[in-house]
């Protein structure tokens, strides 16, 4: 296990994290629920940076990975079945 990152970097991914927690609550209560698979991209890796920055297991890291590939596919197939302007 590696040494913990100093407090403000941690603390930092704390503060974004929690604006895309706000973000994420906004685009439910307007009724945009389609933005969601990208806030959860972005969520899994930033918390994998802050799981980094904090020294623990890799596993854990590997998770976040995972679940912010499973964000940007589902932010693929969104765009894919979406129809273009005008048809």
């Amino acid at each position: 296990m590696t040494e913990a990152a100093p407090w403000f970097l941690v603390w930092s991914v704390d503060i974004a994290l929690a604006a895309m927690l706000a973000e994420a609550v906004y685009y439910l209560a307007v009724g945009r629920p389609d933005r969601l698979p990208t806030l959860l991209a972005g969520a899994a890796l930033a918390l994998g940076l802050q799981l980094a920055l904090s020294g623990v297991w890799w596993g854990w890291i590997g998770l976040c990975l995972t679940l912010s590939l499973v964000g940007h596919l589902l932010d693929l197939g969104a765009f894919l079945r979406a129809k273009p302007p005008g048809k």
